[in-house]
């Protein structure tokens, strides 16, 4: 249910049930696997896992959610678990993690239902969480608080949005990687599934009015401000290249440069 991630001659996915393999690209022959869902008694929603295997440079890191643990490592050559974070709260969004640099930390930063994490890639150690459930206002039934979307991060701002009238949140992350301070909300851009685009200091989605509709929207990434919202179609997702947005309506299949 997962893209895949490749490095060299190795092919890295999670299955919607849980278990973390490694391929051969070459023959497709197993080089690895493990389950740390199960093992570390990981929790998610009515739709399983879809999430993307994080790569560091040395570890294979999945979402787990629940109490016991957020996220685990495994080493990625041989598949030994290498470390597991804590746990703050919430259980397993659908969402992949990302690797960042800030201040001379990197970072995973990684969501659950209820928060998002800075975690340091080398040992599981939560640098930092913040409580995004705070920002749905008690829209948490019914799947509210289910990511889908990867956390978007670019020069000290980190951005979030989950669809189902949540409200998207951007957060301001401190010169040194080590916390995090509320910058803005807004709930124009609300994107259910498709992500978002940073480009040129505005970002670009689509807006969640139901499981079925939706708009596009186009919002300043440093204060929030809305510059436009259009209706063409229905919500979707979206790439940019070349200075052009090409947007794709999940419904009938449309596409449109912009």
């Amino acid at each position: 249910r997962s893209t895949p991630t490749i490095e060299g001659d190795r092919i890295y996915l999670a299955s919607g049930m849980g278990a973390i393999v490694c391929l051969r690209a070459t023959d497709g022959s197993i080089l690895w696997t493990q389950n740390a869902f199960m093992d570390f008694k990981g929790k998610t929603r009515a739709w399983g896992i879809a999430e993307s295997v994080l790569l560091t440079d040395k570890y294979a890191v999945t979402m787990v959610g629940g109490p016991e643990s957020t996220v685990v490592a495994y080493n990625k050559t041989n598949g030994d678990l290498a470390w597991k974070s804590g746990s703050p709260g919430g259980i397993k969004s659908y969402s992949s993690s990302i690797l960042i640099e800030r201040g001379g930390q990197k970072l995973i930063i990684t969501q659950s239902t209820e928060y998002l994490l800075g975690i340091d890639p080398e040992n599981g150690n939560i640098i930092w969480s913040y409580k995004t459930i705070q920002h749905f206002k008690g829209k948490t039934d019914n799947g509210r608080g289910d990511f889908t979307n990867s956390p978007l991060y670019h020069d000290g701002k980190i951005f979030v949005t989950a669809g189902y009238e949540m409200p998207a949140v951007s957060l301001n992350l401190a010169a040194d990687g080590r916390s995090v301070s509320f910058n803005w909300e807004n709930t124009a851009l609300n994107t259910h599934h498709g992500a978002v685009v940073l480009y040129e200091g505005n970002l670009y989605g689509s807006s969640w009015k139901n499981n079925a509709l939706g708009s596009w929207v186009c919002l300043d990434w440093n204060t929030g401000r809305i510059n436009w919202i259009k209706d063409w179609y229905n919500k979707g997702s979206i790439i940019c290249a070349d200075g052009m947005l090409y947007i794709y309506e999940e419904k009938n299949g449309n596409v449109a440069l912009v």
